[in-house]
């Protein structure tokens, strides 16, 4: 692959401002047999549905809302929420569910892999002396602050703003890693906000056999997890280790 993130130690940390992790993977459509798809929804979920609902978005969460799947004729994806999500580990849990529902609809290939990671870090500024962009230095990395500080944005009545950028790699699946950065806060209160980070990695315009599923979304998080770390400030890793 072409991506030129650093490598990195594989851990958990102890802190996190991750919100959560979406996986999904989109298929042609293709015939259904009613009794199969019916018969996936109680064996998996035990819940019974009828035809109508199986052309329609299906929404599964789980007791405490931090598990949710999607389901649709052309695809499938599952949404999973901090504290639930520790690593990566937790999101290949789930791919046989996924798979196998893909298998129901007698899908043997997958045209696109999306991974998004969510992060979001409160702040809350002494007075309105302080701009935003002293917590944003803080936060992202000098790559991101370049970007950012070209723009030349007077950021001090804006209550939302963001940025988004990609590059392209070099392999197999024609893979894209994009990034979304900024922040939001309201009008009466501009002291506090919320800065967000969100990374992408999705694969483009080719067929990818469900068996290579997990090694494919395997090595997706890993240029995640690398271009987290492309993203932020040094002293955010190290706030994020104790």
């Amino acid at each position: 692959m072409s991506y030129t993130f650093n490598e990195i130690e594989k851990k958990i940390y102890p802190k996190t401002f991750l919100k959560d992790v979406h996986v999904r993977f989109d298929f042609d459509r293709a015939n259904v047999d009613i009794n199969k798809v019916v018969k996936f929804f109680n064996t998996r979920f035990n819940l019974s549905i009828d035809e109508t609902q199986m052309f329609k978005e299906l929404f599964v969460n789980s007791d405490d809302e931090l598990i949710n799947f999607g389901f649709t004729v052309e695809h499938v994806e599952v949404t999973l929420r901090h504290p639930a999500y520790k690593s990566f580990d937790f999101a290949l849990k789930w791919l046989p569910w996924m798979k196998d529902y893909m298998q129901t609809l007698n899908i043997n290939t997958v045209n696109k892999v999306y991974i998004s990671k969510y992060n979001e870090l409160g702040f809350t500024l002494q007075d309105n002396s302080i701009g935003v962009e002293v917590i944003m230095g803080e936060v992202f990395s000098k790559e991101l602050l370049e970007k950012m500080n070209a723009e030349k944005k007077d950021f001090s009545s804006m209550t939302r703003w963001e940025m988004f950028d990609s590059v392209r790699g070099d392999d197999e699946w024609n893979s894209i890693f994009s990034y979304e950065y900024g922040f939001s806060r309201r009008a009466n209160e501009l002291t506090k906000g919320c800065l967000t980070l969100k990374t992408i990695m999705e694969s483009n315009d080719v067929s990818i056999e469900l068996n290579k599923l997990d090694d494919v979304s395997i090595k997706f998080n890993d240029i995640l997890d690398r271009g987290f770390h492309w993203c932020v400030s040094k002293s955010i890793i190290e706030r994020m280790e104790v």
